[in-house]
C-alpha cells in the first residue's frame, strides 16, 4: 500500500463525516514531514458543521502517526471552490 493510500485510510473517519457536511479532503504528498490537507467546501456544504482547522489538525495528526511515524505535522485549509479556490473566510 503507498503512502497516500495509508493516510487516505487513517482519515477515512473525518472524510466521511466531512462528506455529510458537503465536504471533501485533498491530501498533498508528506513534504519534511508535513501533511498538507484541503478541505474543499461544495457550494451546499454546511460551513458551520465543520471543525476549526485547529481541531481538525490534531484529530488528523493523531490518526495518521498510526500509520506513518515519519508526518510530524498536519496543516488544514477550508477551501471554497465558487469562491475561485479562495480559503474560507475566518476559517484557515
Amino acid at each position: 500500500m503507498s503512502q497516500a493510500q495509508s493516510l487516505e485510510e487513517a482519515l477515512a473517519p473525518i472524510s466521511a463525516a466531512l462528506e455529510a457536511d458537503g465536504a471533501r479532503l485533498e491530501l498533498a504528498p508528506v513534504i519534511d514531514g508535513e501533511l498538507k490537507v484541503e478541505v474543499v467546501l461544495r457550494p451546499d456544504a454546511c460551513g458551520e458543521c465543520v471543525l476549526p482547522p485547529s481541531e481538525m489538525e490534531h484529530m488528523m495528526l493523531d490518526l495518521v502517526r498510526e500509520v506513518d511515524t515519519t508526518v510530524r505535522d498536519v496543516a488544514v485549509e477550508i477551501v471554497q471552490p465558487d469562491d475561485g479556490g479562495a480559503p474560507a473566510p475566518g476559517r484557515n
